[in-house]
């Protein structure tokens, strides 16, 4: 997802074969699920990821990663009142030193870009960004949204970091291989951001 390493396709299909061997050989396992459910929503198929999501989760209900996982799936696909109910639990859940609580933050900053929120998007998004400096899609979402509300400073820090650290992300968003929300209004709106921060095809 990230676009890290030479073939990031056959990383995928790695971690799909992988996966698919831990839930044969663990499937009363919450993580099976969770890796099951990882795998299908890099593949694009988010309604099938929530499914083993909510059963890892029944498996293990105090599971903080299966948590902001499921939410970061859920604010993807638009199901935001879900996604902030997961990701708050997982927070609650969590030790506050945690260095992946960068995740429910992330579900909380991808809800509020999609809703129009900004407030509650810069709030959030910082919190990600400084938790899990390495993720770029909290970091791309953030560059789209110094570039909305005109902030130039912000804008130009992020699309830095982001290119410093991810180089072949976006455009991996305007090739469609990280097509990161299903429903188009919502891709929309995040590669239209990253056109008016200089990006394009």
């Amino acid at each position: 997802t990230n676009r890290w390493g030479d073939d990031p396709d056959a990383a995928t299909d790695l971690a799909e074969r992988w996966s698919k061997t831990f839930y044969s050989e663990l499937p009363s396992s919450s993580k099976a699920y969770l890796y099951r459910g990882l795998t299908l929503m890099r593949k694009g198929q988010f309604q099938e990821a929530l499914g083993n999501y909510q059963h890892a989760h029944d498996l293990n209900p105090n599971d903080t990663m299966v948590l902001w996982w499921w939410a970061i799936c859920e604010a993807r696909i638009g199901e935001f009142d879900s996604a902030k109910k997961h990701a708050h639990m997982a927070i609650n859940l969590s030790s506050k030193r945690d260095p992946l609580l960068g995740h429910a933050y992330s579900a909380l900053a991808t809800a509020a870009f999609l809703e129009g929120d900004g407030v509650a998007f810069a709030e959030w998004a910082t919190k990600a960004i400084q938790t899990t400096p390495g993720r770029p899609m909290t970091r791309v979402l953030m560059v789209a949204h110094a570039a909305d509300i005109g902030d130039k400073a912000l804008l130009e820090k992020h699309k830095e970091e982001l290119m410093r650290r991810s180089p072949n992300f976006v455009g991996s968003l305007f090739t469609g291989d990280n097509n990161m929300f299903p429903h188009p209004e919502h891709m929309k709106m995040l590669l239209d951001g990253l056109r008016k921060a200089g990006f394009s095809e």
